[in-house]
C-alpha cells in the first residue's frame, strides 16, 4: 500500500482498514511511505496507528514481523513526536505479547533512541564509515564486555565490510 507501485493508496485515513484486512487475511503487507502526497507528520500518524493496531489486535491472528526502515524518523535520539515514539517503543517492548516481532533498520545506530535500541535482543552492524558512529559503537562494544583485541578487530573491520556482511550481536 502506498508508494509508487502500491496496489492500494495509503493515507492516514486508510491505514487502519488496510492493516486490519492484512491481519485478518494473514497476508504480507508493505506500507510504503515514499510519496509526494504524504508529509512526515502523515508518516508518523501512519506508523503510530499501525503499531497500536498490531500491539492491541494482532494476537488472535498469529505471528507477524514488522520491519521499520529509517527507524530514527519514529524513535529518534531526541524525541519530537511523543505519541509516535511511544507507540513504536511499546511495540518493541511488548510486541511479543501480541505475537509481533520487530526489526528496526537505520543507517546510523547513533540516530536511534538509546532506550529503544537497548530493548533489541539482536543487533546486526553492517558497513559503517562514519568516525562518530564507529566511536559510538566502540563504547557499545565495551558494554558487551568484549576484550580490547576483539573490540579493535571489529571496529577496524567496519569500514571494509562488503554488502551483505555484518557483525551479529
Amino acid at each position: 500500500a502506498g508508494g509508487q507501485h502500491g496496489d492500494l493508496p495509503l493515507t492516514t485515513k486508510s491505514v487502519g482498514a488496510i492493516v486490519r484486512a492484512a491481519m485478518k487475511s494473514n497476508i504480507r503487507l508493505v506500507l510504503d511511505l515514499f510519496s509526494v502526497e504524504l508529509s512526515k507528520a502523515d508518516w508518523r500518524r501512519i506508523v503510530k496507528e499501525t503499531c497500536e493496531i498490531l500491539l492491541h489486535e494482532n494476537s488472535q491472528y498469529g505471528l507477524r514481523h514488522v520491519f521499520i526502515e529509517e527507524a530514527a524518523e519514529f524513535v529518534p535520539q531526541r524525541v519530537i513526536d511523543g505519541q509516535t515514539y511511544s507507540a513504536v517503543e511499546k511495540l518493541v517492548r511488548m510486541g511479543g505479547n501480541s505475537k509481533v516481532g520487530i526489526t528496526l533498520i537505520n543507517q546510523r545506530s547513533a540516530d536511534l533512541n538509546k532506550s529503544v535500541l537497548e530493548l533489541c535482543a539482536n543487533v546486526f552492524v553492517h558497513r559503517q564509515t562514519g568516525k562518530n558512529t564507529i566511536l559510538d559503537l566502540k563504547k557499545w562494544f565495551e558494554m558487551l564486555a568484549l576484550d580490547k583485541a576483539e573490540q579493535t578487530k571489529i571496529a577496524d573491520s567496519l569500514p571494509d565490510l562488503k554488502s551483505g556482511e555484518c557483525w551479529a550481536f
